[in-house]
């Protein structure tokens, strides 16, 4: 039988060969570095050059959607 997920069954042998786990670890340790870069970004352009563009809207944008993205698939 598996959960809403289908990450675990009855099956022992199946349990014992999933990655899940390290996929999860995968995708967090790639959002923390994807929003480390965009803080490290707009820091730059906003405290040393102080101003932007259109671009980093752009990025904040797609960072927003690719968070809530990963959330979204985590929730099942």
């Amino acid at each position: 039988m598996a959960d809403r997920r289908g990450l675990v069954t009855d099956d022992p042998a199946i349990n014992a060969q999933s990655e899940s786990s390290t996929v999860v670890a995968i995708c967090v340790s790639f959002s923390v570095a994807s929003v480390f870069f965009l803080a490290l970004r707009l820091y730059t352009r906003l405290g040393i050059l102080r101003r932007t563009g259109p671009d980093d809207i752009t990025i904040v944008v797609a960072e927003v959607f690719a968070l809530l993205t990963a959330l979204g698939a985590g929730m099942g």
